[in-house]
């Protein structure tokens, strides 16, 4: 029975297995995605944009300075008192130039304007940071799921390769009428459902690689894989407790989600102000030149001092008070939310890490006695004493071993940063530790 492996198998099988140059590692990848990735640019974007809030607010309370004109001819038609003498039309020219001041003196709304820009520039700056930390998770998580899924796929065609050996010697067995047929037919049927895995994962892999390109901006043809001996570090604080009320005090989105509050309260004071007076102090001056038959001009300056108040507005004040009301009832319910997931969120990176620890030693203890009963079956398949079947069992929960064992190494890595980042104090610092556990 002739065994082929598909040509999208094995032109992957060359693209993995050939050797680069250099292999990236995370921090290369990081400093990539800072220059291509999207979502950080449009964060940038987002924080240059909420600069402007503070001198926006500001411009509101400086003069104002306009300067205004035209020029013309006029047509007038004078009727004299005396019927007998015909009425007469004269042509004039007319230029006008005038030159306003205009400076707010008292606007209680526009005052209050000025706090608001703060909490809103503020607020970017913190959305920002949220973006930068969202990166290094990113591009973390993103690398070690597509390290995960090379894992899997060397796992299947590993298993696949031995599968396809103990196939050949079933076969041979059989003809020499020394093993049944139903041995050689478990075997080929474990070997096509191992091939049919290896095609799935041969597909997630190209998948999965696309989307660092789709954060990096750049393709990664080999990348660097964690080392044997990487340490498992344990939270620091030991206590689950500590870090979920860092994180209701220091997590950015929580902090967002408060700013977002304030600026509605803030708002609510805005429109408040706004049934208030308004002083405002105007200063004017301008030159109007006639001429036609007699010709004249004049020249006009002016100081007033204008107040403004609204008596009624057909109750727009009031509704726009009640939206805010209710929007700012609806942000305290996401606030209260958001609390709620993060503290959620921080508890199962922590037990996360405890767990995946002695999960990790666990499944490497395993890994060890796998392999040792690997052998022992190995040799009574040898002697015949063990059939193909025993043989395919054991190997095959060996790979599965071997396989979660690199996935928990992995989730324990990104449980460690998640953790990080729930407490608002995830950085570059935490990248480089991690990068430094990569050859």
């Amino acid at each position: 029975m002739k065994i082929q492996v598909p040509q999208g198998l094995m032109a992957l099988f060359i693209l993995i297995c050939s050797t680069s140059v250099h292999a990236s590692n995370l921090l290369d990848l990081f400093y990539s995605a800072i220059e291509n990735d999207p979502i950080l640019k449009a964060a940038q974007s987002s924080k240059k944009a909420g600069e402007e809030a503070k001198p926006k607010a500001l411009s509101k309370l400086l003069p104002k300075i306009s300067v205004s004109g035209h020029a013309g001819k006029a047509s007038h038609d004078i009727k004299n008192a005396i019927p007998e003498i015909e009425k007469e039309r004269q042509i004039t020219n007319e230029i006008a130039i005038s030159l306003v001041l205009s400076q707010p003196i008292f606007n209680l709304s526009t005052f209050r304007e000025q706090k608001h820009a703060s909490f809103h520039q503020r607020q970017s700056e913190l959305r920002y940071r949220i973006a930068q930390q969202d990166l290094i998770f990113r591009v973390a998580d993103t690398y070690f799921t597509t390290l995960s899924y090379k894992d899997r796929f060397d796992f299947a065609r590993s298993e696949r390769n031995k599968i396809a050996k103990l196939v050949k010697i079933a076969e041979k067995r059989f003809e020499n009428g020394n093993t049944e047929a139903f041995q050689v037919l478990e075997a080929q049927a474990k070997h096509d459902m191992a091939l049919a895995r290896e095609i799935k994962l041969e597909s997630q892999l190209l998948t999965q690689r696309d989307e660092l390109i789709r954060i990096t901006g750049t393709s990664q043809d080999k990348l660097m894989v964690v080392k044997p001996d990487a340490p498992l570090i344990p939270p620091s604080p030991s206590n689950m407790q500590n870090w979920a009320d860092s994180a209701q005090e220091q997590n950015l989105l929580i902090a967002v989600k408060k700013i977002e509050a304030d600026l509605i309260k803030q708002e609510l004071d805005i429109i408040r102000a706004k049934r208030y007076p308004t002083v405002d102090l105007n200063a004017s001056y301008g030159r109007n030149d006639y001429g036609g038959a007699y010709p004249q001009n004049s020249l006009d300056a002016a100081i007033t001092l204008n107040l403004n108040m609204t008596l009624y507005d057909g109750n727009h004040l009031s509704t726009h008070l009640r939206e805010k009301k209710h929007i700012f009832e609806r942000i305290m319910h996401e606030f209260e939310a958001k609390k709620r997931e993060v503290a959620l969120s921080t508890r199962s990176s922590y037990l996360g890490i405890i767990a995946g620890i002695s999960y990790i030693k666990a499944l490497n203890q395993a890994i060890n006695s796998g392999e040792q009963a690997l052998r022992s079956v190995n040799k009574g398949f040898e002697k015949g004493e063990k059939s193909t079947i025993d043989v395919l069992n054991v190997q095959q929960e060996l790979f599965k071993n071997k396989q979660e064992y690199a996935n928990s190494r992995y989730q324990y890595i990104l449980s460690m940063l998640r953790l990080k980042q729930n407490v608002g104090a995830l950085s570059i610092d935490d990248l480089e530790q991690v990068n430094s556990w990569l050859h």
